[in-house]
């Protein structure tokens, strides 16, 4: 129900690890908790680094121009990486163009906002995108009410 590294270490218990054998395919700035979890049950781990995040460098889409002129209502941020990475672009939006909130998809997202100084409208119930696109709907359909 809570997709985070933790909860899925806690799903593996010592009878089903010990001995096993794991792949595990991650980012490069991946949290070591599930593999030392698994080796710490006994099991054999192979972690393989796929991909790895990094902010912008080029503006291909005209995204990021758009959003300095035009700022937006709302951010979303789905890992401590993407957070991580918008900080490091520190982009600001011109001055009278709407700031945006920070909606977060998780506590451990939730706990790098903050860590960088972030202020967090809200955080997803729980951490998918489903809940995540449920709490800005939510947000949007107050916020207009509350405009009325």
């Amino acid at each position: 129900d809570t997709y985070t590294t933790e909860k899925l270490a806690e799903c593996f218990s010592g009878k089903i690890v010990a001995s096993a054998r794991f792949c595990l395919p991650h980012g490069r700035r991946a949290d070591p908790l599930l593999a030392d979890h698994l080796r710490g049950q006994g099991g054999s781990v192979e972690e393989w680094t796929l991909y790895d995040t990094e902010p912008e460098q080029e503006d291909l889409t005209g995204a990021r121009a758009r959003y300095l002129r035009e700022g937006a209502h709302w951010i979303t941020f789905t890992s401590s990486s993407t957070t991580e990475n918008w900080h490091a672009m520190q982009l600001q939006p011109a001055s009278g163009a709407p700031q945006p909130k920070a909606v977060s998809m998780g506590p451990v997202t939730s706990a790098t906002l903050r860590k960088l100084g972030y202020e967090i409208a809200a955080e997803s119930p729980t951490s998918t995108l489903d809940a995540l696109i449920a709490t800005i709907c939510r947000l949007s359909i107050e916020s207009r009410h509350a405009d009325d």
